[in-house]
């Protein structure tokens, strides 16, 4: 760990949260002091992290989504120029924002 991890204890930023969807990990640094981050806590998606004062509060990764490689997540199309989201609310509820409601393209 480079940047961030050296720099923030150096201006006594009092805790690094590190969240990393891909490998489904919390990482938390803090108690900084001498130029790097005294205290080390790793969680896995699904525990709880303690996050110290002067925040004080318990973080629930229950929540937390695991990051899926484009084209593996539902909902994703792969076509030339995606992947991207596709919302099914709204191409079963209306036109989409370049169609009329006549299903005309607008230019």
């Amino acid at each position: 760990m480079g940047g961030k991890v050296r720099d923030y204890p150096r201006t006594g930023i009092p805790a690094y949260l590190i969240v990393d969807p891909g490998q489904q990990t919390v990482t938390l640094l803090s108690e900084p002091g001498n130029d790097r981050y005294r205290l080390r806590e790793d969680a896995v998606f699904g525990e709880s992290v303690h996050i110290p004062a002067p925040f004080g509060f318990v973080l629930d990764t229950t929540g937390l989504l695991p990051y899926r490689p484009a084209g593996r997540a539902a909902g994703l199309r792969t076509e030339p120029g995606g992947p991207w989201p596709q919302c099914a609310a709204a191409s079963q509820s209306g036109p989409t924002p370049t169609e009329t409601s006549s299903g005309a393209r607008r230019s």
